[in-house]
């Protein structure tokens, strides 16, 4: 049995010069439901609900439930800073006089390029802040915390090299950077004992204090045969050998000296080789939701979902043009300003605009870097809901065009930064618009897939 590590994150405390850590509390969108709830029914006497995917279990003991309950968890999309996976465990209020547990599994995939000791289980709380667990338990598989309630929970790294897996061309260069999510006490009477508040993430001159020695194999800042590394704090820029290297991956680390917990190693396996395809062909999906309650603009929401297709472009090597493809409305809705009126369509072809798409790869840090397609759909709409007929009279066709772009600069968000295989370029990203009034209360979700030929 493996032996069991009581980890405490301690407050960051260094000996002479002390890094910027940022203290600006993070405070994030509410995550989105991505798959079914599994529900089990625990009483007085105990039990346990696992998630579908078996990584996160709830675990309640006897006397900790005065009656029979439905105890659930579902999938949430991932907002917490650092956060790598993410659950809503409810009914939401319910509270447990004996503390139950919160299980979750790690592996290579949750850990790559960080260490197990930066693991932290973290809730959001009525202020959309993430409160991290101080006290953990932690095994070579799974991290395990004691709640006393039930809410949305998130696995989280504290700290990763990134990007943790990448492929570079011969010859090529790739930035690396150390990303470091600090936690700032809790001002909340003795649940300051228990608990931080995770900060906003960082990856600047901040952190160069607590940034040690890059080294690719274990020989300092590289050599001719395995690629050599341009030191920086907190980034490094590697420059990929003519030929690749036998042996696979080559190790890119760094040593990281968090505060008050001592040096860690962080590796990135980076892969020389591969040649970018003439096309790519795959999935989109995508999802848009804004507006609605509490601002100033009416609420919508739209999923859409696309089959396409991208072929070398005249230009850049790494510059593919759309030549075709399909696109699916899903699902449309919103509201019309009438009291109680929503409109509503679904399950609608679109057509894709000729020349309105790129795909744009970066092979240097292999990453989609750009992303477009626009497509027309014309809408049936039924509008119900409202006793007013002007609401029904706004039933019936409706055209509209949509453009899928890139980030939007006036909100926050994170993007997914690596694939591994130029072979296959896959990627996610999500915004978040809290306050910009022309995106006021938008939330955005795309996810891609394509594959190269």
């Amino acid at each position: 049995m493996d032996r069991l590590i009581r980890v405490v994150v301690a407050a960051f405390v260094l000996a002479g010069c002390a890094p910027e850590l940022k203290k600006t509390v993070a405070v994030t969108a509410v995550g989105e439901v991505t798959g079914p709830a599994v529900t089990s029914m625990v009483g007085p006497a105990g039990g346990s609900v696992r998630s579908a995917d078996g990584k996160l279990e709830l675990l309640v003991p006897a006397g900790a439930l005065a009656a029979d309950t439905a105890l659930s968890v579902m999938p949430l999309s991932v907002t917490a800073p650092g956060g790598v996976t993410a659950w809503r465990l409810g009914p939401e209020g319910t509270t447990f006089a004996r503390p139950a547990s919160v299980k979750i599994s790690f592996g290579e995939a949750e850990l790559k390029g960080s260490t197990p000791n930066a693991l932290r289980i973290a809730f959001q709380d009525s202020q959309k802040r993430w409160q991290a667990i101080k006290t953990s338990t932690v095994d070579s598989t799974s991290i395990t915390v004691s709640t006393t309630h039930l809410s949305d929970w998130s696995l989280l790294l504290g700290w990763q090299l990134r990007p943790p897996v990448a492929t570079v061309l011969p010859g090529r260069s790739l930035t690396l950077s150390v990303r470091f999510c600090n936690t700032v006490p809790l001002d909340q009477g003795t649940e300051s004992e228990l608990v931080s508040l995770v900060a906003n993430c960082q990856e600047d001159e901040g952190l160069a204090p607590i940034v040690g020695q890059w080294a690719v194999n274990g020989t300092p800042n590289g050599s001719a045969t395995v690629g050599t590394l341009v030191p920086g704090s907190p980034s490094a820029t590697y420059v990929a050998p003519a030929k690749a290297p036998s042996g696979g991956p080559v190790a890119v680390s760094v040593e990281l000296n968090p505060p008050a917990l001592g040096k860690v190693l962080l590796v990135s396996n980076i892969t020389i080789g591969g040649d970018l395809p003439n096309a790519y062909a795959g999935a989109v999906s995508y999802r848009l939701k804004r507006g609605g309650s509490g601002t100033s603009v009416l609420g919508s929401e739209l999923i859409v979902s696309a089959l396409l297709s991208f072929s070398k472009g005249s230009g850049s090597t790494a510059s593919y043009d759309l030549v075709g493809g399909t696109a699916t409305l899903r699902q449309f809705q919103k509201e019309t300003g009438i009291t109680n009126c929503r409109c509503t369509a679904a399950d609608v072809a679109g057509t894709i605009e000729a020349n309105t798409g790129a795909l744009i790869i970066d092979t240097s840090a292999n990453v989609v870097s750009e992303l477009q397609f626009s497509a027309v759909f014309t809408v049936p709409l039924v509008c119900n809901g409202s006793t007013d007929p002007a609401c029904a009279n706004m039933s019936g066709p409706e055209v509209m065009a949509w453009a899928l772009t890139g980030m939007n600069p006036a909100c926050t968000g994170d993007q997914r930064v690596s694939f591994t295989s130029l072979g296959k370029v896959d990627g996610s990203w999500n915004m978040y618009c809290p306050v910009n009034p022309q995106v006021q209360g938008r939330i955005e979700e795309v996810s891609w897939s394509f594959d190269g030929s």
